[in-house]
């Protein structure tokens, strides 16, 4: 793979990786309370969800083997094009299970082509 196509990964891992910063020992409550962090969350999501739908382009494979990346792309695309906030709800689900899971997949695709 191109060292363009690994900087992606490492450009969504890092937008995840930022995401857990600032929600780290958070509740889901205090989450959708927050005036600012789904704020942040929202501008990281849209972040790593570019940063794999380029990755993507690069290897049309990226989607087949690791399915996870699309449902990223697609929240980070409704992200962008959503004119209000996006529900908290949505985002927590991101925060503590899509983006995690992610991360790992990513790390372990880098680590192999590494």
């Amino acid at each position: 793979m191109s060292r363009e196509y690994i900087q992606r990964l490492l450009d969504a891992i890092e937008a995840i990786d930022r995401i857990e910063h600032y929600t780290r020992d958070m509740t889901r409550s205090e989450f959708a309370q927050h005036e600012r962090v789904p704020l942040i969350v929202e501008r990281l999501i849209m972040i790593a969800g570019e940063a794999l739908d380029r990755a993507k382009d690069l290897d049309a494979t990226l989607g087949a083997r690791i399915p996870s990346v699309l449902p990223v792309i697609a929240v980070g695309q409704q992200i962008l094009h959503n004119t209000r906030r996006t529900d908290s709800g949505i985002l927590w689900v991101f925060v503590t299970d899509t983006g995690p899971e992610v991360r790992d997949s990513l790390r372990l695709a880098v680590e192999e082509r590494s």
